[in-house]
């Protein structure tokens, strides 16, 4: 995957962390495959008209193919249909992981899913939950200050309704319907938020990353998501790193991330209630942020291991594509790609 950065969603956040914890440690990084030497290629996203996308399926399939010793193959899972909608994203990461040795979920909320679904994808695999850079994203003890409104925020690249758009809005409805609870509360939204939506009390943000997005979050006082099957996400990671306590949607991977540090709900019926109740306690769960380590730091040093454990396994790896895989991946990736131009997801 290329690095930017730029403002481009969690999965550049984790490329851009890797990479330097990587170089930092002594490894080599690259973002193609013009080298005879790798050891290691890590899959992050199969889709090849992804402009992040450094190397398509079928390039780290003929690069497999031409080399006596093959490098060792991860696949780092982050993605599902469910999270915004579309229809083939499942089978475009049960396509790539045809050419993996080991397989990475982000949550382990991902791997129930796709047993259900009956996909097939590696007999070995782990799960690595996500990481926020600790230098820019500082925790601070929150209070709240009396006299003062009370801030929450959330943040998302993607301006896709599933982001949890049906509680914001619930939200923004209620700042305007309801004097007392406008007068208590400021919600911030740090992104891009959906044009067709009538947004008069939400305070919108522009997209921001690294330092400057620490520093706006740092100014809050809780973090909200409401997003819908996630599978894992950066931003409440990002929210909690910086100190905030969650207020978070029973949906995806966000009870497994976020269970210990803040107040579960199930929609917009009971998000008052979950805000309530942490106002109503938030010494006691500002308290909890002060043991939250879902750092890049440690994140990182779980890949490194990872990578570093398979070396050994990698010199006897005779696992290769056949010819008749390379042009099933070939055709199917081909095949993608049309449906992505038509419109189809």
């Amino acid at each position: 995957m290329r690095v930017t950065d730029k403002s481009f969603g969690g999965g550049n956040q984790f490329s851009n962390n890797l990479h330097a914890y990587l170089n930092k440690h002594g490894h080599e990084v690259i973002d193609h495959l013009n080298d005879d030497d790798i050891d290691v290629i890590i899959l992050t996203d199969p889709r090849a008209f992804i402009k992040s996308s450094a190397y398509t399926l079928n390039d780290v399939s003929n690069y497999l193919r031409s080399r006596k010793n093959p490098p060792f193959v991860f696949h780092r899972i982050n993605e599902c249909d469910e999270r915004k909608g579309t229809r083939f994203m499942n089978s475009q990461l049960e396509l790539a992981n045809r050419l993996a040795d080991h397989t990475i979920y982000i949550a382990s909320w991902l791997i129930d899913l796709f047993k259900k679904q009956n996909l097939k994808f590696t007999d070995t695999y782990s799960t690595i939950l996500n990481g926020a850079d600790a230098s820019s994203f500082v925790k601070k003890k929150k209070e709240l200050k009396e006299g003062q409104k009370i801030r929450f925020v959330t943040h998302h690249w993607s301006a896709n309704l599933m982001k949890g758009w049906d509680v914001y809005m619930a939200i923004e409805e209620r700042l305007k319907a309801d004097p007392e609870f406008d007068k208590k509360f400021e919600f911030w939204y740090i992104g891009n938020a959906p044009t067709d939506l009538k947004i008069e009390k939400i305070k919108l943000l522009p997209p921001c990353t690294g330092k400057e997005l620490g520093k706006k979050l740092g100014e809050c006082d809780f973090y909200l998501t409401a997003s819908i099957c996630e599978p894992g996400g950066m931003h409440h990671v990002e929210g909690g790193m910086s100190g905030l306590p969650i207020v978070y949607r029973d949906s995806g991977a966000l009870p497994e991330y976020c269970h210990e540090y803040g107040v579960e709900f199930k929609g917009k019926d009971d998000v008052f209630d979950a805000i309530e109740e942490l106002v109503n306690n938030f010494d006691k769960y500002s308290e909890k942020m002060v043991t939250y380590d879902r750092s890049a730091e440690k994140m990182c040093s779980l890949y490194m291991k990872a990578f570093e454990d398979c070396l050994e396994l990698q010199k006897k790896k005779t696992k290769k594509p056949s010819l008749i895989e390379k042009f099933y991946i070939l055709f199917m990736s081909h095949s993608f790609r049309v449906l992505a131009k038509l419109g189809f997801h």
